[in-house]
């Protein structure tokens, strides 16, 4: 359809977290493999399923059937596929997360009354429809004090004011999230407060948590060039550039060795 972009798929550095768990990692997943194996303590980097995760996005990029790279890597290509694209008809599928609809309520920061007469929505399938067929990411917080904390039973007020089944409710409605609490998730109030939200419930069972780990497993090397890439076990480079562009390649930097500059060269876009 002349005008309208097939689909958006987040990458690039500029979408920062919705191109790892949006983008990539619902894709990644999607093919039975996880990004961080805890039992090994090792990042699942360069696998076939690694790569071919990147090809898709690749093909899609190269085949024009998603947004146009000056878009994909402007800061702001969230706020315009929910503000503008979308409720103008100029983008087909969006690949993102339950609380998109948010924005469009009422209380939300671009109103669009006729949100749910137009969009619908589908689950993300897996990779030649194995397991269940198909695949969710989910992120996720919590509250939390220290076991040191001077003021632990103040602390645990607060807390517990902040999870209550009012203000939990109220939480989840104004952001369109899927409730943590099976009583406000069977509340009434909170399941006809948006029609999305049975649907991306019904996703839990086959959602998958992005890796919560904040340190480089054990074995990870930093590698001494000056790009600041990392390199694990097996010595390949972790890409540290944005998915959209390719790495400088070929040569070799101070600091570096021949064989780390081949395993530069086995990390490039996949042909």
């Amino acid at each position: 359809m002349p005008g309208v972009t097939p689909i958006n798929v987040f990458a690039g550095k500029a979408a920062g977290e919705a191109a790892s768990m949006q983008g990539f990692e619902m894709l990644f997943y999607g093919t039975g493999s996880t990004l961080y194996d805890p039992g090994q303590d090792k990042w699942n980097v360069g696998s076939p399923e690694f790569v071919d995760s990147l090809r898709f996005i690749k093909t899609i990029f190269d085949e024009k059937l998603a947004p146009d790279p000056s878009v994909a890597l402007d800061a702001q290509v969230g706020t315009r596929v929910q503000e503008e694209f979308l409720p103008g008809g100029t983008l087909a599928i969006d690949l993102d997360g339950s609380w998109v609809s948010s924005t469009w309520l009422d209380t939300g920061g671009a109103p669009w009354p006729q949100w749910n007469d137009v969009m619908g929505q589908a689950p993300m399938p897996t990779k030649d429809g194995s397991g269940d067929g198909k695949i969710s990411m989910s992120g996720g917080w919590t509250w939390a004090m220290t076991k040191n904390a001077s003021n632990a039973d103040d602390a645990w007020k607060v807390i517990s004011t902040l999870t209550s089944f009012d203000n939990n409710l109220r939480y989840n409605i104004n952001s369109a999230a899927v409730a943590v609490r099976k009583d406000v998730a069977a509340d009434p109030t909170y399941t006809g407060s948006n029609p999305t939200l049975e649907f991306f419930s019904s996703l839990v069972p086959v959602t998958q948590y992005r890796p919560a780990e904040h340190r480089l497993p054990a074995g990870v090397q930093r590698d001494p060039g000056r790009d600041g890439g990392r390199r694990h076990r097996s010595g390949q480079p972790r890409r540290g550039r944005e998915g959209l562009r390719r790495g400088r390649q070929g040569h070799r930097r101070r600091g570096q060795d021949r064989d780390a500059v081949s395993r530069r060269e086995e990390f490039r876009w996949p042909r």
